[in-house]
């Protein structure tokens, strides 16, 4: 995947889901721009489409994430690109079994829980 971005980042951050509303990638979106104004050598990648990839794609641009976040699109193949992830992402508001995380785990991969799943002590 490294090949897709034109500075191969040292770090790469993924996520995978249908791009729509619940699946909350504003969100990874949003702490993509956090992460990238601290480090320059993460890259960000999202696979999957859906009815919002226009207003993300938007987003990426007004964050200026042009070149650092990038579209995979609908994949077959994931499982082939998960084991490539420094950390993956999940940013759902809600989730029944998250399969996303469960090939994520499978690969081997770090993943990272929305918010509103971590219990607050």
């Amino acid at each position: 995947m490294e090949g897709w971005f034109a500075e191969s980042p040292r770090l790469l951050v993924g996520a995978a889901g249908r791009l729509s509303p619940e699946k909350g990638f504003e969100k990874y979106i949003e702490a993509a721009a956090l992460v990238a104004g601290q480090r320059r050598d993460v890259g960000f990648v999202l696979f999957g489409e859906g009815p919002l990839r226009e207003p993300l794609t938007r987003q990426i641009a007004e964050r200026g994430l042009q070149g650092k976040f990038l579209f995979a699109g609908f994949r077959t193949d994931l499982q082939r690109f998960l084991p490539q992830l420094d950390v993956g992402v999940l940013s759902s508001y809600t989730e029944g079994l998250p399969v996303a995380v469960l090939e994520m785990m499978a690969a081997r991969c770090r993943w990272s829980p929305p918010r509103s799943a971590v219990r607050r002590r």
